[in-house]
């Protein structure tokens, strides 16, 4: 009916009632973004902030601070990718394991610093974690609340091939990874996808996904390959708690030169190619 309608009123009739439409709603469209941005504006980006932030929109304060790294090891990665870039060109860093984002718009927001035009590539399957059923709703919501969404990529995929979720461990009470398995669905082998594009560019990678050694194994062959000379490898948990992390990073191999650790990461830096 509407199509009929349509065909019978003048052409500039109807071009008409189309142009007031498409203005009305550009203009609403521009008074919210507007209240966005002012919203944004009384929202410094801090740690504490958006660890507050996550907890209003429901995930119990344990599951967001256990799920996520400490703000003292994010400070060393940020001091450290700080010291070896500031006055660079904007830096391209790989993030992978985001669960809420808290340490993804931790690098956005210290990235950003180095350069405004920086970019943060954060892979994760986005399969549930901790009881939150769709981790990447949250990790957008927390970037967008803290006007750092122009400087992040969230690809949802696995580095690899698909695995079993949450290290085959059932951290909510709630979600048991065994029998979940077949239902969990997401894109696969990220890593080598970006590799197409970028091997041998990106500033800094930081891993915190899957933890069985072997897999972690081969997510550092892609990142040997993606890392540029100079560029900064952070491995997350490499503790006592998962010694198949410590003994990757403890045998990383003549492609890099260890840095630090401090009990929760291990950081090290790429040597030029061989």
């Amino acid at each position: 009916m509407k199509q009929i309608i349509k065909s019978l009123l003048p052409h500039g009739f109807v071009s008409s009632i189309q142009r007031r439409n498409r203005e009305s709603l550009r203009g609403k469209w521009n008074e919210l973004d507007s209240q966005r941005v002012a919203d944004q504006l009384l929202a410094p980006y801090s740690y504490e902030k958006s660890i507050e932030f996550l907890c209003s929109r429901g995930t119990p304060e344990d599951q967001v601070r256990q799920g996520s790294m400490p703000e003292a090891s994010l400070r060393l990665v940020a001091n450290i990718i700080t010291s070896e870039f500031q006055g660079t060109e904007p830096v391209t860093g790989i993030h992978i394991g985001n669960f809420l984002g808290v340490s993804l718009a931790y690098l956005v927001h210290a990235a950003r610093a180095i350069n405004p035009k920086s970019l943060l590539i954060g892979i994760d399957p986005n399969i549930p974690h901790r009881g939150v059923a769709s981790p990447q709703h949250e990790v957008m919501a927390l970037l967008d609340h803290f006007a750092l969404t122009s400087n992040a990529l969230c690809v949802a995929a696995y580095s690899l091939e698909k695995s079993i979720s949450n290290d085959g461990k059932d951290y909510s009470g709630v979600y048991n990874p065994d029998t979940e398995f077949s239902r969990e669905h997401s894109c696969e082998h990220g890593l080598e996808q970006l590799g197409r594009f970028l091997n041998g560019s990106i500033d800094f990678i930081l891993l915190d996904g899957n933890h069985d050694g072997q897999y972690l194994q081969r997510e550092l062959d892609h990142c040997t390959a993606l890392l540029r000379p100079g560029g900064i490898l952070i491995l997350d948990d490499v503790s006592q708690a998962w010694m198949g992390i410590v003994e990757q990073f403890d045998q990383l191999g003549h492609h890099f030169e260890k840095l630090t650790a401090d009990g929760r990461i291990g950081v090290a830096k790429r040597i030029p190619f061989k």
